[in-house]
């Protein structure tokens, strides 16, 4: 299969179906690598790597260096990202994201980076709007409306969504509970939905989405 685009990098945090994404690039015979920071030159299709503000300007250094190619901003509802999100850190005991043990101030800062970060992303990209597309990856049928964007081949396929799920089952529930606990405190102490995919942005109406 051949692709529209120079090259398409996906652009969302972790635990929003990065792996997914790979596994979707993979399946239809596109090179793909499951991360962002290298390999570049050698493969198509590149997921995972947006962390927390360090990373924040990678996609901003892979528009300068392949103009012609298509970005995904990828999401999910709020709560069940950061549920996600503290999950892993809770099983590796250890992460980029300094998520473990749990702590409402941690997950505070998650949701005011992504925020941030989003919002950067609808600016960036207002004078090339269609170089940028987003997706709810919770929602039905994405992986056809994703690849409507990256090849000529319309044909709606049924794929197998979401891999790489955090095992809970490995997760005692006791830390469970102090996750939910934890999260719970952090939105008492901001006025954004819980289930907020994307900030109350002026641009993001110029953009093609899967919300």
């Amino acid at each position: 299969m051949s692709i529209l685009y120079e090259k398409i990098f996906v652009i969302g945090s972790n635990k929003t179906g990065t792996r997914s994404f790979h596994k979707l690039f993979s399946s239809n015979g596109l090179k793909s690598h499951h991360g962002l920071t290298d390999k570049l030159d050698d493969h198509q299709c590149f997921s995972d790597g947006i962390y927390d503000i360090s990373t924040n300007d990678r996609y901003k250094n892979f528009h300068a260096k392949f103009p012609n190619s298509l970005f995904i901003l990828n999401t999910r509802p709020l709560y069940n990202w950061l549920y996600s999100r503290a999950n892993h850190c809770c099983l590796l005991r250890t992460s980029k994201m300094k998520g473990w043990p749990p702590n409402h101030k941690t997950y505070l800062s998650w949701i005011e980076w992504r925020i941030e970060y989003y919002n950067d992303v609808l600016s960036y990209f207002v004078d090339n709007k269609d170089k940028l597309i987003i997706c709810n990856i919770e929602k039905p049928l994405w992986e056809n409306f994703i690849m409507s964007f990256v090849s000529n081949d319309n044909i709606q396929r049924e794929y197998n969504s979401l891999h790489n799920k955090t095992s809970i089952n490995k997760i005692k529930n006791l830390e469970l509970n102090l996750i939910k606990s934890e999260i719970e405190k952090a939105f008492t102490l901001t006025d954004i939905d819980k289930y907020n995919l994307l900030p109350n942005n002026l641009n993001i109406d110029l953009y093609k989405k899967h919300i």
